[in-house]
């Protein structure tokens, strides 16, 4: 008993803390809900968008077939090299975020993308709405709204997310699948996800910790990229080891985080 808890202390310097599920049924589950995170290769080549840190994002090139035209992108950083980068594409950016005043060079609305609206809170088909960008179904979405990304996605229609072509979303709060309510939720939200969009990409945050979930490494934040299943050309194994060779660090200074193989295991893991 002594040994384990120096153990968790040691693991806690690190971050790092372990769960097990007291249920057979318990562990089940949540594996079974890990399996619903498998990464694919569709068809297309990562490439990177953004900044070498935080707010750079691996998405699939699509963009010499698919015109998108419009990215929504809630939640703004102290950069916005994502959507700078965008403009290189042709690709207008809109911004939302209720706790900064921005004076950048993006369209921005200061509210809070949620699951209604009020005069500090949207929801997303008001806020394509009102950008007039409801007749486009060439659309991205970058959401990075801490936490509230459960609301949105839970609220927001099928027929709106259908026309998304890239959906980039940063989870957090991952570790709640360690209780009922948090991996119910969670099985909802990848279960509504993934009947329009597939998953291409998951970069785990390395300012987020990690807690041992089974006896996986699981991160409490990772930014995962979605594509629309209308532009799959196949859907096949991924064929090597994460993180990609354009994966970046989130912040430099800190140890990097690696997806859980659970995610790719299966997969015969060759570095590019």
């Amino acid at each position: 008993m002594i040994i384990k808890k120096i153990i968790k202390k040691i693991l806690s310097y690190f971050n790092i803390y372990i769960f097990n599920s007291s249920s057979s049924k318990n562990r089940k589950d949540i594996t079974n809900f890990f399996n619903k995170l498998k990464i694919y290769d569709c068809g297309y080549k990562l490439i990177r968008i953004g900044g070498p840190e935080d707010g750079g994002y691996l998405v699939p090139d699509i963009f010499k077939n698919t015109k998108v035209k419009y990215c929504f992108s809630p939640g703004v950083g102290a950069q916005t090299s994502f959507e700078d980068n965008l403009l290189n594409y042709n690709i207008k950016s809109f911004l939302a975020d209720h706790t900064i005043e921005y004076k950048g060079k993006h369209d921005f609305t200061k509210k809070k993308l949620g699951s209604f609206d009020d005069k500090k809170v949207i929801c997303l088909e008001n806020w394509i709405q009102n950008k007039k960008a409801t007749s486009n179904n060439n659309l991205m979405l970058q959401m990075d709204i801490e936490g509230s990304e459960i609301d949105v996605i839970l609220s927001t229609k099928l027929s709106t997310f259908k026309r998304f072509k890239i959906i980039l979303i940063e989870f957090h709060h991952f570790h709640s699948i360690v209780s009922r309510l948090g991996l119910n939720i969670y099985n909802t939200i990848f279960d509504k996800l993934q009947l329009t969009h597939s998953i291409v990409h998951i970069h785990p945050n390395n300012m987020s910790n990690t807690k041992i979930i089974n006896g996986i490494n699981i991160p409490d934040v990772m930014e995962i990229t979605f594509i629309n299943n209308d532009l799959i050309k196949y859907k096949k194994k991924i064929r090597y080891a994460l993180p990609h060779k354009y994966d970046k660090k989130n912040l430099e200074s800190l140890k990097d985080i690696k997806c859980p193989e659970i995610f790719y295991k299966h997969y015969q893991r060759k570095k590019i």
